[in-house]
């Protein structure tokens, strides 16, 4: 009965204190005793119906503005007025999830779950606390109950597949994005997780078209550019790579893999001044990138200027030799005997 109070809207509620104060009227010449006792067991029950739904409310506005230990002292405080009370229970759980406290997250989702076993809401985020753990077989169960609860729950769909990407279950990934896509084709980032999971079955001509809608929903999606770019490259299709590289280091302008991959594309395609330009970027970043300075040498190689070639391939052995795997470095070691002996002529 508590619990059903507390779903109901205020007006429901002024509506019955109404009711409840007109009977005590009736009554209230007639027999003492009753009204003793309505007063004493009735009406404590509209009244902390009232106050646990007001407390909720404090909870749901402190949570929205990131103020966590606001709400988590809220939602304790609509639970002591009504302990069955799933909704508060379920957000107190979230609080405590946006602070790092999973432990006392799960322990609220799952009385949530014990009053109101088909809570699907409840289920999903009992999963994204044990994701959050590294327990990703349990996340997965977690959402599978969430989603029979509601085949529809397109966020337990995506996040289930972002839980069998952890266990290395591409395909069931795939799958499971799918559906949460089919639930909700606007999600951009859902595309992007799809695609990069196509990525990792190396079926690249299939993540480079869902990337395409996901930087189609979200044009500042510089990680989706960085995917479709990786894809490009690793069919060889450098030409087309270039562009999308580009576009994503318009957005992202530290990333030092998503520059050694422009950089290298530039270089494949003879464009040599360019991949020089973006391997400094490299450099600047990290002057120990061995993948950078060497590369630089070569550039300068092959536009003919021996003396900076040699200038990189020297700096290269001098400072990042032991990042260099074997063939590098022996491409590297003869590359500046040669010049050296080409430097006294």
């Amino acid at each position: 009965m508590i619990k059903i109070l507390c779903k109901s809207k205020k007006k429901i509620l002024y509506l019955c204190n109404a009711i409840f104060y007109i009977t005590i009227f009736i009554f209230m010449r007639r027999n003492f005793l009753t009204l003793f006792l309505l007063l004493f067991f009735v009406s404590p029950v509209f009244i902390n119906a009232q106050t646990a739904e007001e407390f909720y409310k404090q909870g749901v506005d402190a949570l929205k503005s990131s103020n966590y230990s606001t709400a988590i002292t809220a939602f304790n405080n609509a639970i002591s007025a009504n302990f069955l009370y799933a909704e508060a229970y379920n957000k107190l759980g979230m609080a405590y999830f946006y602070v790092g406290d999973n432990f006392s997250a799960l322990e609220n989702y799952n009385k949530a779950i014990r009053i109101n076993p088909q809570f699907a809401e409840a289920h999903n985020n009992m999963g994204m606390s044990y994701f959050a753990q590294g327990q990703y077989q349990k996340a997965v169960d977690s959402y599978n109950q969430a989603i029979k609860i509601n085949p529809s729950y397109s966020e337990a769909y995506l996040n289930r597949a972002n839980a069998y990407g952890r266990q290395n279950m591409h395909s069931l990934a795939v799958e499971s994005f799918k559906q949460a896509i089919k639930y909700d084709a606007s999600n951009a980032y859902a595309y992007n997780q799809l695609g990069m999971a196509y990525f990792f079955l190396k079926n690249y001509e299939a993540s480079i078209a869902t990337l395409a809608n996901a930087v189609r929903l979200n044009p500042k999606d510089a990680d989706a550019y960085i995917t479709m770019g990786n894809c490009y490259y690793y069919l060889t299709e450098y030409e087309k790579a270039v562009p999308v590289y580009e576009k994503a280091a318009e957005l992202k302008k530290n990333d030092i893999s998503l520059f050694s991959n422009l950089a290298n594309s530039y270089k494949k395609i003879g464009e040599y001044q360019k991949a020089i330009d973006t391997y400094m970027i490299v450099v600047k970043i990290d002057y120990r990138n061995g993948n950078a300075l060497l590369n630089l040498g070569t550039c300068y190689e092959m536009l003919g200027d021996d003396k900076k070639a040699l200038t990189w391939y020297e700096r290269a052995k001098n400072n990042s030799y032991d990042t260099l795997n074997e063939a590098q470095k022996k491409m590297l070691d003869s590359s500046v005997a040669a010049l050296k002996k080409d430097v006294k002529k």
